[in-house]
This record gives structure tokens, sequence and C-alpha cells, in this order.
């Protein structure tokens, strides 16, 4: 694969969302969300909830450097760290053990028609998946790149057009499906997994304790079937081949009645169990492991816009929690992404038939569940090869895009030479780390997750406080949620029925 331009890599834009829960006692805390001091999760950008009101998400603005998307990340979670009494944020992607559903609480958003609309939703998320399954946490890695450093990455040639942008960004997502695998070997931290998340689906796992079983070689339980890759999702394939594709069939499955969810009687009262009886509530729904976005901003449904104005960016969503990263990834892996996105733009992404679909949700399936199976085979275009052999591919070919002038050339070399050694020797992932140390010590898995919890909070709060400026800006996106809250409510008209389908509507 040809060198690229070192000016590409000043045309990035980086962001990343990353998911903890509340833990208070080696249990989720069931204190509410402090709009007081984290301002309404409902507006607030930086600092909001996932699924739980106890499940914290901090997002942090698209930067041209992954240092400053780092720098911060890291300034919310020392502005957190400072409210949250003797709360920590749990450091893994799998949860403590959770004894019933009722000790998730869902997220509360306030009475408006939006507010009802996402609590509704999360409803329905409970009431088809269960909340133990919502409530596992990772990181989301979003990236994009200029359009006059995309066009020269491209087979394109002039000015970028929507459709050309729409185009390279479909091939790029297709890409990674192909390589996720890598991605769970590499970033997987999950082989644990509490007994209440697996339920009946025991086979093959051992026991660590009461509450914990394991796979002696996963990678990443968290993106296997038992975890985000739902099995009642499996039979649910998305086309990645063009933008108008995946649009449709995201389109038919939030219109088609489901005879399964629409059996589905709340069990608690609440007024509304979910948002449709239909195979996906809305597309947010569809779990998969990369996915196009667009930054335009409106109250329009992701498609819509998808729809009107196209692709902006693409969302990486198969990345685990790092338990030994105070912020749950570090600036080594962050390098790496940089790269592992720039050559799945770069390089060539045939579209997908059946097969090749049915071959990837294999792959990262094996990979996720015996990733670290030593002598571990895939299947490439029909054919098995060693995982290793094809992630050291993939690695070289990466390697390949940095010239001798790019001024971060050591610093990839070095994040690459440390993957290499991954592939090489599997005890040196982060998930053998947490096998490992969970294994090997006396302390049960909670036990693990807290001490790690606290010494990531201590961290945050001892950490010299370099940037001020970061500080403000989140401090008064605070203060402003607050004020954006009030002209919501106060503006709130419509009743929650009209308000559905207005955003339904076409």
């Amino acid at each position: 694969m040809p060198i690229i331009s070192d000016d590409i890599f000043k045309a990035l834009n980086i962001g990343i969302e990353k998911e903890s829960l509340r833990v208070l006692n080696g249990e989720i805390s069931k204190i509410p969300h402090k709009t007081e001091l984290f301002g309404s999760p409902l507006t607030n950008q930086f600092i909001t909830t996932d699924f739980s009101e106890s499940q914290m998400e901090f997002v942090t603005p698209p930067f041209k450097t992954f240092s400053e998307t780092l720098g911060f990340l890291e300034s919310i979670h020392q502005n957190v760290s400072t409210k949250i009494n003797d709360e920590i944020l749990w450091p893994l992607s799998m949860p403590p053990f959770i004894d019933t559903d009722s000790n998730i609480p869902i997220a509360y958003y306030g009475e408006s028609e939006l507010a009802v609309f996402k609590r509704v939703y999360r409803q329905g998320l409970s009431n088809r998946y269960g909340r133990q399954m919502q409530a596992i946490s990772g990181i989301h890695y979003n990236f994009s790149i200029d359009d006059n450093a995309l066009i020269h990455l491209s087979k394109y040639q002039g000015n970028l057009d929507r459709n050309m942008r729409d185009n390279i960004y479909l091939g790029a997502i297709r890409n990674i499906a192909r390589f996720n695998w890598l991605l769970l070997y590499l970033f997987g931290a999950s082989p644990f997994v509490s007994r209440s998340i697996l339920g009946t689906k025991k086979d093959g796992f051992e026991k660590l304790d009461h509450h914990t079983l394991f796979l002696p070689y996963a990678t990443s339980l968290r993106m296997s079937d038992i975890g985000y890759q739902n099995s009642k999702q499996r039979d649910l394939r998305i086309s990645l081949n063009t933008i108008e594709e995946y649009i449709g069939q995201l389109k038919t499955a939030t219109n088609s009645i489901s005879n399964e969810f629409s059996q589905i009687k709340d069990k608690e009262g609440f007024d509304i169990s979910q948002l449709s009886p239909n195979v996906l509530q809305i597309e947010d729904e569809y779990y998969s492991p990369s996915r196009p976005k667009s930054s335009y901003i409106s109250d329009d449904r992701m498609l819509k816009k998808l729809e009107h104005h196209g692709v902006s960016y693409i969302e990486l969503r198969s990345i685990d929690l790092d338990p030994f990263e105070p912020c749950g990834i570090g600036p080594s892996k962050l390098l790496f992404l940089e790269l592992f996105l720039i050559h799945c733009i770069k390089k060539d992404s045939p579209k997908l038939d059946e097969y090749l679909t049915k071959e990837i949700v294999e792959n990262d399936s094996l990979v996720a569940k015996e990733g670290r199976r030593p002598g571990l085979t895939i299947s490439r275009n029909h054919k098995q090869i060693l995982m290793k052999d094809w992630g050291m591919e993939i690695l070289d070919e990466m390697e390949e895009l940095i010239s001798e002038s790019n001024p971060k050339k050591d610093s990839y070399i070095a994040s690459l030479k440390e993957l290499k050694n991954q592939l090489i020797n599997p005890s040196l992932t982060p998930s053998a780390q947490v096998f490992n140390k969970v294994k090997e010590s006396s302390f049960s898995y909670e036990e693990f997750g807290a001490n790690l919890g606290k010494l990531h909070k201590n961290y945050h709060l001892n950490l010299f406080d370099n940037r001020s400026h970061n500080e403000k800006i989140i401090q008064e996106e605070v203060d402003r949620s607050k004020i954006s809250l009030d002209k919501i409510n106060n503006a709130s008209e419509e009743s929650f029925r009209e308000y559905m389908r207005n955003y339904f509507s076409d």
C-alpha cells in the first residue's frame, strides 16, 4: 500500500464517546444523575446518560489530534470525579454482578416530549433484551477526514461531492466490518461475564466464583452473542453497499412488525412499553460494529439526516473499555485507530454479498469468544487463514502508509510494534491481562474493578489542572444545558403522540 501524504494526518477529526457505570460499594449506584452538578442529560453535549440513570456517557467534540481529544476526555473525568463523592466510574465494559433488572434504573430526562421519547425507547430496550445487556459499556470512536484530504485517499478526482463522500465512508465501513475481528483481539478486555447476564446460555463457560463466569480464550464477550451482538438481531442484515440500501433496509426494519415484540406488555405500570412493536423501534437499536453518521444539527432522526445531508463521519463502536487506562483508552490505541481508519478508507473495498457478510459475523463471533486460542484460524474469502498471519498482514499494510517525514512516525511505529507483539504473544492483550490478574489474585471480579476504579478516580482527583480552558468549556456547558432544558420544557405544546408522528414522518 503506497505512502500517503503527511497532510492527510493534519486533516483528521477525532471524537470519543465513553460510557461508564457509576458504582457505589461494588454495586450500580441508585443515586440519580444530578442535574445541578452535571447539567441536564437531555441537553448537555459533553456529560449525559446512556441507557441507565447510573450509566454516564462522556462525549468530546471532534479535535484535529488524538491528544486534544484525550485531553478533553480527561478533563470531563476530572470534572465528574470531583462531584460523585464515594462513587467510582466502573472501569470495565462488563458490569459488576446485578441480581435483578430492577436494580438498573432507566435514565430519566424530564417530562418534555423528547424526554419521554428517550425514556420509552429505553423501556422498549428493557422489555426486548433485558436491562443487564444495556448496562454493558464501551468506547465509541468518531472519525472523519476533511473533504480536501479525503478526495486524495480515494479513487475519485476533482471536487468531492456528497455521493462521493457517502461512497468513500461506506467503503471504509465495509472494510471495518472485514477487519473488526482484529479490533476485538487487540482491544477486547471482557473475558468475564456476570452469571446474571448469561441467563441460560452457560454452555462452555467456566466458573470464577458464585457470580462470575468466563471463557478461557475470550477477548470481548461484550461484542459476542451474549453482549451487543444479541441473538435477537442475528437474522437482521443491513446492507453496507450503498447509503440508499443502508437507509432503506433500516427503514424497513423500523416499519415492520415483529411477532415477538408485539407480545410485549408493560410489567411495571409504565404508560407505554416501547415506541413500537416493530423489528427496531428506531435505527439506534441496530447493533453494529460501526455505522455512518451525520453531524447535521437538527431534531430529525438519523436516517432522515443521512438521507438529506449524507454521511459526515464514521462511528466505530466495537472498542471495549481498557480498565488499565484512566479514561478507558490510551494514546497508543488512539494512534493505532487513526492509522486503522485511514487504512480502511484507502484500501479497496468490494461490496459484500450474503456469504461474505456471514463470514464477517462468524469471524467476529469466533475471535470474541476464542481469540486467544493458540493456532486459531478464521475465514478470508472462503479460505481458512491463521488469525495471527492475517493480523500481521494488516498491520504491515498500515505501517506502509507512514512516510519518513511524518512528524508522528516514531509514535505510529511504536504503537504498531506494541500491537504486533500482542499478535505474537496473546498474553500481552488487554483481555489476557484482565483474565490473568483476576485469576491469579484473591480478588473477585467486583473487587478487581472497584480497586481499579478507585485508582483511576484518585488519578483524576490529583491531576494537575493544566487544562483550565477545557474545564471552563465543560462548566459553561453544564450551565447552558440547564437553560436549554427550561426552554424545551416551556416550549413544549404538542402531545407525545404528535411528537411520535412528526419524528417518524418522511
